[in-house]
């Protein structure tokens, strides 16, 4: 089942086609080579190690075929062998998908086949594509669910897809997948969302195998929250996603049980942007970014990524630039939870106090002038909260803010106003000059504010023309200074 994509979603459909385009032609093999084959996934697969490119030969200046490489950036595509596949395997009448089970009691086989069924449902109901059919790999075109031994070191066991890169005849990273399962224990909402959000996984990998593994997990987990739902899943995601805001987009899943926070990402690009279909522009926003890697590669050339889509269509006009979306959503994340105003992000007053982002600080106007550093740098994307407390404030009160960060990346800053209620009155976006490493603005009209809420993201890149990318790193953060001075 494919996507359709709105006329608003992001402009997906329409001005994301050329950029795209342009971009897939310089990082991949050119469009009129023939289609080359991705790495086997089996034990005898040979590649090329990561760190040591192709030999060239010296007259490849002059070779059309000069560029056809280049420097793999993305997942590790040797991947673990599709388990054999059980003489007793249990298939779906209802949904493509089949559970591979030997020595596992029969209730727990049928449990896990049936919160398959209901996640292949889910995403049906939803209008989602479904994995890619695998043709006979694990005995038919179904969807595999293979059950294993799964536990990590902090004795958890969650479900994880891999994809299933056998050479074929396929020009793009696009490629269907298998699901290694742990066997059912309680029944409970938390492993039908694992499983969930291993076939969303699963899902996106037939749109873009290379997906990077950050925005791929937080985007799983977005669709996952979407057909099999659990509380307890998401506010632990989310609870140390906001626990952590200097880590940015780049917190992985697995740090955390099985979900990623950075669904909330999702979650805004969708409300802001979205056509109203849940979990079509998340859907779209990876299905945008193919690519091609050339056979042997060790790493997927995920070039171009979720992040290079999101660039183009700014620049096509369809949203703001990626550093204002970074801010933007920073601003966000900061009203979820407890905090939650009905303003900003939808359905995030539930996670209470668990949903509440971490300030770095939290002073009164009677305490200023003072200059204020986080207590962590911040990573690419990652973000910094200070409150200042104006309840107390004189009327007429006014200050001076300038802020200071290490170079060489761009900081983008943002001044919310809160009102007595912890309603957002308004909003100052300070500009951010390109190269620049200091901001100043005048804040004037507090008066009848609960305080004032400074937002700080670190856009990450060195230049224009080195931007940011979540396949490089890993990354040092950087520090700021913010000063406040009472008027």
């Amino acid at each position: 089942m494919g996507v359709h994509p709105h006329p608003r979603v992001l402009g997906l459909a329409l001005s994301l086609a050329l950029p795209l385009a342009s971009l897939v032609g310089a990082c991949a093999d050119g469009p009129d080579r023939p289609a080359t084959a991705v790495a086997s996934g089996t034990a005898n697969a040979t590649a090329v190690p990561s760190s040591e490119p192709p030999s060239v030969p010296s007259s490849a200046s002059s070779s059309p075929d000069a560029t056809a490489w280049v420097a793999a950036r993305g997942r590790d595509r040797l991947l673990p062998p599709r388990p054999p596949s059980a003489s007793g395997r249990v298939c779906s009448r209802r949904q493509p998908v089949c559970v591979h089970a030997e020595g596992t009691p029969p209730a727990a086989v049928l449990g896990l086949l049936e919160d398959a069924e209901r996640a292949l449902d889910g995403l049906a109901a939803l209008r989602l594509p479904a994995p890619l059919p695998d043709f006979d790999r694990g005995g038919g075109p179904e969807l595999d669910v293979y059950v294993v031994g799964g536990a990590r070191e902090d004795g958890a066991e969650l479900a994880s897809a891999i994809a299933d890169l056998h050479e074929d005849h396929r020009t793009w990273d696009a490629a269907p997948a298998f699901v290694l399962a742990p066997a059912r224990r309680t029944g409970g909402c938390f492993e039908r969302a694992d499983l969930a959000r291993a076939i969303a996984m699963a899902s996106l990998f037939g749109r873009d195998a290379g997906v990077e593994e950050a925005l791929g997990q937080a985007a799983a987990s977005h669709l996952a929250a979407l057909v099999a739902p659990c509380g307890l899943v998401e506010l632990t995601a989310i609870d140390a996603f906001q626990r952590a805001p200097e880590r940015g987009l780049d917190r992985l899943a697995t740090d955390e049980g099985g979900a990623a926070g950075g669904q909330l990402f999702f979650a805004h690009l969708e409300q802001r942007y979205g056509s109203g279909r849940p979990g079509e522009l998340t859907v779209s926003l990876v299905g945008a970014a193919p690519q091609r890697t050339p056979a042997g590669a060790a790493r997927f050339q995920n070039e171009p990524d979720v992040v290079d889509v999101l660039r183009s269509n700014a620049k096509a006009g369809g949203s703001p630039p990626f550093g204002e979306l970074l801010r933007d959503f920073a601003v966000e994340r900061a009203f979820v939870g407890s905090r939650s105003d009905d303003q900003h992000l939808v359905d995030v007053a539930r996670f209470e106090e668990g949903g509440r982002v971490r300030f770095d600080w939290s002073v009164t106007y009677g305490s200023l002038p003072r200059t204020l550093a986080p207590a962590r740098p911040l990573l690419p994307t990652g973000a910094s909260y200070v409150w200042i407390d104006l309840r107390e404030a004189p009327g007429g009160s006014a200050m001076t803010l300038v802020a200071s960060w290490e170079p060489p990346v761009t900081f983008r800053w943002a001044v919310v106003k809160v009102g007595l209620e912890g309603d957002e009155r308004g909003r100052i976006e300070p500009p951010t000059q390109l190269g620049a490493t200091e901001i100043q603005q005048s804040l004037v009209d507090l008066h009848g504010l609960a305080g004032l809420l400074v937002v700080g993201v670190n856009e990450g890149g060195s230049s224009a023309i080195d931007p940011y990318d979540p396949d490089d790193g890993p990354y040092d953060g950087q520090a700021y200074t913010l000063t406040l001075h009472p008027e």
